[in-house]
């Protein structure tokens, strides 16, 4: 229940018990103060909430704002001019708004007695948005530049540097503080120096209808894979269906470069026409010089030996024993220089 006075200094009179049978009667002066009038304090305050849909405003630091210049006295935010009269649902820790410009109201107290009410017009800064990074010195690198990003006022590094970019050469974590005047920022750099694994084998499996290159490290952590001027990076370590010819493998960690290996993937002609058009006349391994000290033996589809060739000849014109064979399918067999034995087969047309 409540009372509304008629006058000021209105008269009441209040019955105290101190059990159900005594009481006393005192009187009640009901005095109103008028409240001063309080221009509107302006405050800008950085946005921290990592979005522009809300912002949370600290009531401490509202308050510490507000104490500068009413000092002594104890102060309450709300959210509301009526909340703030009524003294209810005051804002413990932040205030949120959904507005650049807003407006919030404090209650200022001397003990018990209502000093004033008051109304913060709040303007919030867009503060620098910043996202921490790791940066990866590579093999052939003698150092990285790390960068802060364009567009700001200030800039301090952990380094005591004041640039935008900073050269680092060694791994650490560096810390930059970035500020547009009034809001500030904090960013990390992690960096790193790449290490390679300690072996890396490269196998050719070649002279068949899907040749392959196979990469395989001893600890198979986060690489990437490529053939120069080929093919894309990519994180399997197969590459498969390759024609014949010579190959720059390439091993990448964290965008750096840590291995290249150049491979030949060899091969045979499906087929040959020994008809002195100048195209394809004789059989023979394709990049001789990939073969040398290698032999090869062919033979027909009884495997009857008909041609040895070294690595080095010509090749076969179709003949056995100076006479033409027919066409026909025929086997060939290579010892090669490092001990392996390939087989396959081609096609012989007339």
């Amino acid at each position: 229940l409540g009372y509304v006075n008629t006058s000021n200094g209105q008269i009441l009179f209040a019955r105290v018990y101190s059990n159900s049978r005594c009481y006393a009667v005192a009187p009640v002066t009901l005095e109103v103060v008028p409240m001063s009038s309080i221009e509107p304090i302006m405050v800008e305050l950085c946005n921290r909430s990592g979005t522009n849909n809300f912002f949370d405003v600290s009531v401490d630091e509202l308050k510490d704002i507000i104490s500068a210049q009413y000092p002594d006295l104890n102060i309450s935010i709300f959210l509301t001019e009526e909340d703030a009269l009524l003294e209810v649902n005051p804002q413990s820790e932040t205030v949120r708004i959904t507005e650049m410009i807003a407006q919030v109201f404090y209650r200022l107290e001397n003990g018990n007695n209502c000093v004033s009410i008051g109304a913060v017009d709040v303007e919030v800064l867009e503060t620098p948005v910043l996202e921490d990074e790791t940066v990866v010195i590579c093999l052939d690198q003698y150092d990285v530049v790390l960068d802060a990003g364009e567009g700001f006022d200030s800039y301090q590094w952990s380094t005591g540097e004041t640039t935008q970019e900073i050269a680092v050469g060694y791994p650490d974590t560096f810390f930059v503080t970035v500020s547009n005047g009034t809001c500030s920022s904090n960013k990390s750099f992690f960096v790193e120096r790449v290490v390679p694994p300690s072996n890396i084998e490269i196998t050719v499996r070649d002279f068949s209808n899907d040749n392959k290159i196979i990469i395989e490290t001893n600890d198979g952590g986060g690489y990437e894979y490529a053939l120069r001027d080929r093919r894309r990076r990519q994180k399997r370590n197969v590459f498969s269906g390759l024609p014949i010819g010579y190959y720059t493998v390439e091993v990448y960690k964290e965008d750096c470069l840590i291995y290249l290996e150049q491979v030949f993937i060899g091969g045979a002609p499906n087929f040959f026409t020994p008809n002195d058009d100048g195209f394809h006349d004789t059989w023979s391994l394709k990049d001789i010089a990939e073969f040398t000290n290698s032999q090869v033996f062919i033979f027909d589809r009884y495997g009857k030996l008909i041609k040895q060739l070294s690595a080095s000849s010509e090749g076969w014109d179709g003949t056995f024993n100076g006479n033409p064979l027919p066409s026909n399918d025929y086997w060939f067999r290579i010892k090669m220089k490092d001990g392996r034995i390939l087989r396959g087969n081609f096609t012989l047309k007339r």
